[in-house]
């Protein structure tokens, strides 16, 4: 019996924009552990982001509201507006309501850092990615 070689899908390449080390580790662990399809790169403020954005390759940010150099909707308003076909879920300490406004502003999706666990976290950034490449191929078609 002949079993077809499986295929490894590519890493999804991943920029955590976080300055707490410590959480920025457990997103790493959460994310080793629910899907070890990831590829995470980290910054801690948000002028090392864009720069790493600038350098392409990145298909998701999964970025924090509150960074030394940005904080509220600045982060959101840099990364969407200048990168576009990135995927951005954010993360927030704040109230709701600032996350429903980020979505507002263009991110896919929110997570509440003191409710996320692992399954939520990969499951809301794949999501993030899928509905960011379905719109980048609408965009292509039309």
């Amino acid at each position: 019996m002949s079993l077809a070689p499986s295929r490894q899908v590519p890493a999804t390449r991943l920029l955590v924009v976080e300055d707490q080390a410590d959480f920025a580790a457990l997103i790493a662990v959460m994310l080793s552990v629910a899907d070890p399809k990831w590829d995470i790169d980290r910054r801690e403020r948000l002028d090392e982001a864009l720069a790493r954005l600038a350098g392409g390759g990145i298909e998701a940010v999964l970025l924090d509201l509150r960074l030394p150099d940005a904080s509220g909707f600045d982060a959101v308003d840099a990364v969407v507006g200048s990168f576009p076909d990135v995927a951005v879920v954010v993360m927030t300490s704040y109230d709701r309501t600032m996350a429903v406004e980020a979505l507002q502003r263009g991110a896919q999706d929110y997570l509440i850092k003191g409710e996320v666990n692992a399954p939520l976290l990969s499951r809301s950034l794949s999501y993030a990615v899928s509905r960011k490449r379905a719109e980048l191929a609408q965009r292509r078609s039309d």
